[in-house]
């Protein structure tokens, strides 16, 4: 029973310093709104950010824009990500940790 509960606190996640939600936004305008929260992060020696991209679901065409951008984006710039727990958004947010 003890290491049970050594794994789930193991796993769980820390809360976030920031959160920036992207709906709405063009591509462009949330790679920059994105560039400038972890330019942002990085000086405020933030530990955990959540950006929320979405699931595309109402996308023209059923393509998810946003999260397909912002996954390249963080990829490109060396950033790893995880999707957020389900309650937080699930594969509609992104965590990053800095």
């Amino acid at each position: 029973m003890r290491r049970e509960k050594r794994r789930k606190k193991a796993h769980y996640a820390p809360v976030v310093d920031a959160e920036l939600d992207l709906h709405g936004c063009t591509a462009h305008e949330a790679r920059g709104e994105v560039e400038e929260l972890l330019e942002e992060a990085i000086q405020e020696g933030w530990m955990r950010v959540r950006i929320i991209v979405g699931k595309g679901l109402r996308s023209p065409q059923g393509i998810a824009v946003l999260p397909t951008t912002i996954k390249n984006f963080l990829t490109e710039q060396g950033y790893t990500y995880t999707y957020a727990k389900l309650e937080d958004g699930g594969e509609g947010a992104l965590e990053i940790s800095l």
